[in-house]
């Protein structure tokens, strides 16, 4: 069509004029809408329903096709649309029991999610997710999906009461779910989408199911998942055990066995924490988000609990075949032999109630316990509560849980600084005496805490173990010892500083002392237990070398004089030698090396000012120092190895193909082994790689990626989001334009233009555009001067 506009301007000179247009980017996004399913259709209401929320994304186009057979595939399509957890990341499964299903299946999340909470078995190993699904299969999925339950009969002749679906049909019967046709059922008639459709609605209706709130709040379950797995870990789901994977979803009445050298968390919706150990049984009886309840049965091995604050109405339990404990806001193991079934409870902070839930017994072991914090109550008869013993601790606790029970400390014991400051700048703003004495005890926790982190990491180097607890540190993503050492050091600093600004203010402002001294002594005295006598050949400490004999000693002698300080000692190497840094050496001091394995005493070691030189032999080392004769308790130990650097973090860049996202990665390493990670979750995947760049579905996720070198994970690369290309915005056809003189004005009209389109005046001479404001418009695009 042709448009004709006049353009009228004055002339002085003669001009040159050429118009451009612009069109609006924006776009409006529109609910899919099906052109062969409208108001007449018995399916209608119930495919709208189901499109409103968003099960149908897998569809292209405007056509939903509702007389057709709907597929396998389809169906777990969606209904993993309508109840996939949302704790359930998108992960490689490990089941094998499906054979045709691969991660490269469009379907394969929601197939094997079906599977795994019990919607679908197979067919000899198979999904054949391409089948249509048949009238009976659909009963049986309903039935599981929505948990249905009813009469055990129905009136429809072609399904007898011994046809596999039996039950299912009679249940969906008793609750009105399906009516049959002319009086059968016609088990083996193939469903089509716009039945299905009806089917899952009417279910819905029934059930009175909530999409929104999925499958957890339905029935009122906290959400949990597993959150680490190392080794063997198996997860139970009724008759079916599966390869536990990070991202897991974790229902009551599911079990968790780990097998040797293996390890599992599992974090909770209410921000606690469940860590198994090795050869550990255990069974999820209770996780009610509502009530914030959580029961966990130990069958037998380990757990360590880091419970968040549990809130008055609710409760954190564990049940051993001896004993239940109950805990509020806290770190603590419970070990269950796998023989005799007796409990130990260790409690580093917070209190747990322990009682013997045998039920036949009369005796006090019946009577509720109260363990708290550095203590420990122990698994033989009579039960006994006992002070902490860090070294007992060591030797006892899986090494797993070691690492997580070093990290979780720390944690709290910074959370309890923190909230100590806090709770003091309130006392400046409020004067509330409560929050400064609430914050004094914040305070004495948290010193505490970090003597408890302190006791249990230098028994552990005594036993020549620190490299293997950094190595499980470094498989969790965690801080090293060293740096946690750094940090407690500093904190602690800080801790007492403060602790004294407190004591003075709370005096200033006439807070009695026997207050002031109540919120200190509400936190126990931790004992140092990190310093250590080494055992000294040629005689005790003190003596000189010297030995007392068998003679006695002089009952007039001079009591022994204090040792000094103990020193502090790091370690460094240039790659060929090994140096040991002394710190907090006394004037007039003489240093000492010692071979940490057996407390032998290193002769004729270098010694330049005050470091060591030794050669690079991975073996551990600690330093003492004497004066007049006294020698100091042992410094802590260093091992004498190469400083391993990680690797660079790797740099990517993303670009979109279609429905694909391609992850490129630069900087790499040689011999480099790569991992991708979903940078919200922070939980690794499995993405096809062909030597430069990740192949990831372009669904909006997150992504970074880290390089490993011998056995060192570099920090993560930068985030980049898989993303679709925009779509290409359609440039506009270019106008046509012709000009005439009218008089003293020259009219320029102009062709094949949309209508709705912006236009522009431009002079040709410099590309400038012109002021419309330089004319008065009559009409559209007719202007006087």
């Amino acid at each position: 069509m042709k448009n004709s506009i006049p353009l009228i301007g004055m002339l002085l000179f003669a001009f040159c004029f050429m118009i451009s247009i612009t069109s609006d980017e924006r776009s409006v996004a529109a609910q899919q809408q099906y052109t062969d399913v409208t108001p007449g259709n018995a399916h209608y209401e119930s495919v709208q329903y189901l499109n409103e929320l968003g099960v149908y994304e897998h569809k292209s186009g405007n056509t939903f096709a509702p007389n057709h057979a709907i597929t396998r595939s389809e169906v777990v399509n969606i209904l993993h649309a309508l109840y996939g957890n949302s704790l359930e990341k998108k992960r490689v499964y490990k089941t094998e029991t499906l054979a045709d299903v691969s991660p490269a299946d469009p379907h394969y999340y929601s197939t094997v999610w079906a599977y795994e909470v019990g919607i679908i078995d197979g067919n000899d190993g198979n999904f054949n997710g391409n089948n249509h699904l048949k009238r009976a299969q659909l009963a049986k999925i309903l039935v599981q999906t929505f948990d249905l339950s009813g009469e055990d009969d129905h009136p429809f002749p072609d399904v007898k009461d011994d046809h596999w679906a039996f039950d299912y049909v009679s249940i969906l019967y008793s609750n009105g779910v399906t009516t049959g046709h002319k009086g059968s059922f016609l088990p083996e008639k193939e469903v089509t989408n716009g039945q299905f459709a009806s089917f899952v609605s009417r279910t819905m209706g029934v059930t009175e199911v909530e999409r929104e709130e999925g499958i957890a709040e339905e029935k009122d379950v906290m959400e949990a998942a597993v959150r680490f797995v190392k080794g063997d870990v198996w997860v139970e789901k009724g008759e079916r055990a599966f390869p536990a994977e990070e991202g897991m979803v974790i229902f009551p009445g599911d079990r968790i066995r780990t097998e040797n050298e293996s390890s599992a968390n599992v974090l909770f919706g209410n921000g606690s924490k469940l860590t198994l150990g090795h050869d550990t049984e255990a069974l999820l009886s209770t996780i009610k988000g509502e009530e914030n309840n959580i029961q966990v049965d130990l069958v037998e091995g380990q757990l360590w609990n880091s419970v968040d604050t549990v809130e008055t109405e609710g409760s954190y339990v564990i049940d051993t075949p001896s004993s239940t404990m109950e805990a509020k806001g806290t770190l603590f193991l419970v070990a269950a032999d796998p023989v005799t079934g007796r409990t130990t409870l260790t409690v580093l902070d917070g209190i747990v109630s322990a009682r013997d839930n045998r039920g036949d017994r009369e005796d006090e072991s019946n009577e509720e316990r109260l363990i708290g914090m550095n203590e420990r109550l122990r698994g033989e008869e009579p039960w006994e509560r006992e002070p902490f013993d860090p070294e007992q601790f060591i030797n006892d606790t899986h090494s797993d849980i070691l690492a997580e029970a070093i990290r979780d400390v720390q944690q709290a014991a910074e959370e309890d600084r923190r909230r100590a400051e806090e709770q003091q700048n309130r006392y400046q703003q409020d004067r509330n005496r409560g929050d400064l004495l609430d914050a004094l005890v914040q305070t004495e926790r948290s010193d505490a805490l970090h003597q408890i982190q302190q006791n249990v990491v230098a028994k552990n180097r005594e036993k020549n173990r620190e490299r293997e607890l950094d190595d499980l540190l470094k498989e969790r993503r965690y801080e090293l010892i060293q740096e946690m050492e750094r940090k407690a050091r500093q904190s602690r600093e800080e801790l007492n500083k403060r602790k004294e600004e407190m004591i003075e203010q709370a005096k200033r402002d006439g807070i009695e002392e026997e207050d002031i001294d109540a919120a200190v002594d509400r936190i126990p005295d931790i004992p140092d237990a990190s310093e250590r006598k080494p055992n000294r050949p040629g005689g005790s400490r003190g003596s000189g070398g010297g030995s007392s004999g068998g003679g006695g000693s002089s009952g007039g002698s001079d009591p022994d004089p204090e040792p000094p300080e103990s020193p502090h000692i790091t370690g460094s190497t240039d790659g060929n030698h090994f140096y040991i840094q002394v710190e907090g050496m006394v004037s007039e001091a003489v240093l000492t090396l010692y071979d940490a394995s057996d407390d032998s005493k290193i002769e004729n070691a270098v010694l330049e000012g005050n470091r060591f030189i030794i050669p690079i032999d991975k073996k551990s080392y600690y330093v003492t120092q004497t004066v007049d004769g006294t020698e100091s308790e042992s410094s802590n130990i260093v091992v004498a190895e190469k400083e391993v650097k990680p690797p660079e973090a790797p740099i990517i860049s993303g670009s979109a193909d279609g429905d694909y996202f391609y992850i490129t990665v630069e900087r790499m390493e040689d011999g480099a082994e790569l991992k991708i990670y979903d940078a919200k979750a922070e939980a690794e995947l499995v993405a096809d790689f062909d030597g430069q760049a990740y192949k990831v579905k372009a669904d909006g996720t997150s992504y970074y990626v880290t390089q490993t070198v011998d056995g060192e994970e570099s920090i993560a690369s930068n985030i980049v989001v898989a993303e679709k290309e925009p779509d290409p915005i359609e440039s506009p056809d270019k106008p046509v334009i012709t000009g005439s003189v009218v008089g003293d004005q020259f009219v320029i009209s102009i062709e094949g233009y949309d209508a709705t389109a912006e236009l522009h005046l431009h002079d040709a001479s410099d590309d400038s555009t012109l002021d419309a404001t330089e004319y008065i418009m009559l009409f559209p695009y007719e202007f006087m001067p």
